[in-house]
């Protein structure tokens, strides 16, 4: 930990419920039940917590005369009889022709005379509004901080109470029991049961179905009102009544919660390769790879060649859990440096001495989807010539995120700071590059491999990545395009993967090809071969 407070490091990016980030988790103080009437304080405490991280957090100056008219702007836009204007010096809210407010604006950078401000023009629309009065307060909350996230960096966002702790639930856990389910046509079916929860211990199975949860019918709940109705405290007892198909039976079983983190990583040996595919990075992502590597090296008596390590389409997660995976295969080298506004901010994380392969082989594969953490193990292990990574430019999120808790309990999450691959350059709009692209699943992995082995085929990372800024967006433009990324995982990168592991002088050759050169040497051949 580098933080005096309470850190979680978190990335991932916007196709994932749990998002793409560097989580800094803060308790904000004084916070309000949301119980009884909303009092002028509780709003203001709401938005000047919110201010109060961003002026100290966000990757950027911030400008709390656009953040705070951006929030106000979304609230009366609810209303037609609503206006706000900027008039000599003066925030004017109008209903129809009356002012309902005028008030100064603010000469000063101070988040409390803003948070004022936003907080007495939110209040005379709240009350004299009565669209705005038949909406949640929540509601209103989410539509103002949407209003301020326009003027911030696109992964910068406000996730509500009910989508925070959904949220939290995915990256440190939660209480349940241990499955996933499946809902269709009003019947729940269980679809996966976790190794060493109370599911697997109650003896549930795949394809079983849930009638009841403590003695209520599910037949016509929504699938997110099911999964708050198995999850609750640690602990505490759920009663199922379940319906097994094969042999035809019906019975009730009582299981106790227990902490449930879901699983990242599935693993598979085959001949004298493992495979192993990380989903995404939550806390017990690095202990779940060490049992898949234990498994794959002691589940066949041949000797394991090497590791094909599967993150393509994998959206990111906890940063130190990314750290951690990659320091698993090294030695020594940088894995990632993080730079950004806050002090705190200049980060560089070292591997430590102990390669959990002793060396063999990895492929890393990788994806147009493949994003933040993700991209910090393929980097890591790229610049460090560690592994060979192949597949398609990945997905270019090199930003991370804090994530900070709100009064409401919604989350606040703000990018914090850029991270930068161990040879030097910006991940941000760039991405991974491979070693080798693979294009489509007509690419011939045969000629593919001819190509490498005799020096035919150069790939995008021979590029100087490093050289470049990340507001050259030609030149990004011009590296990405090399090898465009692609969301589908392709068993043409798997074959790519088993030919490299399984020929020495193959993956000599694309350990080799880290290295750089000037940009736009026309002579050189990207894999065009299909």
């Amino acid at each position: 930990m580098f933080f005096l407070f309470k850190l979680y490091k978190y990335m991932t990016y916007g196709l994932w419920v749990g998002l793409s980030l560097l989580i800094i988790s803060l308790q904000a103080c004084g916070g309000n039940s949301q119980k009884g009437e909303i009092t002028f304080d509780d709003d203001k405490q709401f938005f000047l917590s919110g201010y109060k991280d961003i002026d100290k957090y966000y990757i950027d100056d911030p400008d709390f005369q656009t953040i705070s008219l951006a929030a106000l702007g979304k609230l009366s836009a609810l209303d037609a009889n609503l206006s706000l204007e900027q008039k000599e010096g003066q925030v004017v809210l109008k209903k129809t022709d009356t002012i309902l407010l005028e008030d100064k604006i603010p000469g000063t950078h101070k988040e409390d005379k803003w948070a004022s401000l936003t907080t007495k023009a939110f209040m005379a629309m709240y009350e004299n509004s009565s669209v705005l009065q038949k909406m949640p307060r929540e509601d209103l909350y989410e539509i103002a901080y949407s209003g301020i996230m326009t003027k911030l960096d696109p992964y910068s966002h406000y996730a509500s109470a009910l989508i925070a702790a959904d949220n939290r639930a995915s990256r440190d856990g939660f209480g349940g029991i241990g499955v996933k389910i499946s809902v269709q046509n009003g019947m729940t079916k269980i679809v996966s049961v976790m190794h060493y929860t109370p599911a697997e211990r109650a003896g549930l199975k795949i394809n079983d179905v849930i009638l009841e949860i403590d003695g209520i019918p599910i037949n016509n709940l929504k699938n997110h009102e099911i999964i708050r109705k198995l999850r609750g405290s640690i602990d505490s007892n759920v009663t199922l009544k379940i319906q097994r198909p094969f042999p035809e039976n019906i019975f009730e079983v009582k299981l106790r919660r227990m902490l449930v983190i879901p699983e990242t990583v599935s693993y598979k040996r085959q001949d004298d390769i493992g495979y192993i595919h990380i989903y995404n990075f939550n806390l017990e992502t690095t202990e779940s790879l060490l049992r898949a590597i234990y498994a794959v090296k002691n589940e066949n008596q041949k000797p394991l060649k090497g590791i094909v390590l599967d993150v393509r389409s994998n959206p990111g997660g906890l940063l130190d859990q990314a750290v951690s995976v990659a320091d698993l295969f090294l030695n020594s080298g940088v894995i990632v440096s993080t730079r950004g506004r806050h002090p705190d901010s200049y980060q560089k994380f070292e591997a430590t001495k102990g390669d959990i392969l002793d060396g063999l082989p990895i492929v890393v594969l990788i994806n147009g989807n493949s994003a933040s953490a993700a991209e910090i193990v393929a980097a890591a292990l790229q610049d460090n010539k560690r592994a060979v990574v192949i597949g398609t430019n990945s997905y270019g999120k090199g930003t991370v995120q804090t994530v900070l808790t709100l009064p409401n309990q919604g989350e606040l999450i703000l990018t914090w700071a850029k991270f930068h691959a161990p040879s030097g350059y910006s991940l941000n709009n760039l991405g991974v590059l491979p070693a080798v692209c693979i294009r489509n699943s007509a690419q011939n992995i045969d000629q593919t491999a001819f190509d490498l082995k005799t020096g035919k085929l150069l790939s995008s990372p021979l590029y100087a990545r490093s050289l470049l800024l990340s507001s050259d967006q030609t030149s990004l433009i011009k590296l990405r395009n090399l090898c465009p990324g692609r969301p589908l995982e392709l068993e043409t990168d798997v074959k790519m993967a088993e030919k490299i592991i399984s020929d020495v002088s193959l993956y000599e050759i694309g350990l080799s090809l880290n290295k750089s050169i000037n940009l736009g040497n026309a002579n050189l051949v990207i894999n065009t071969q299909n």
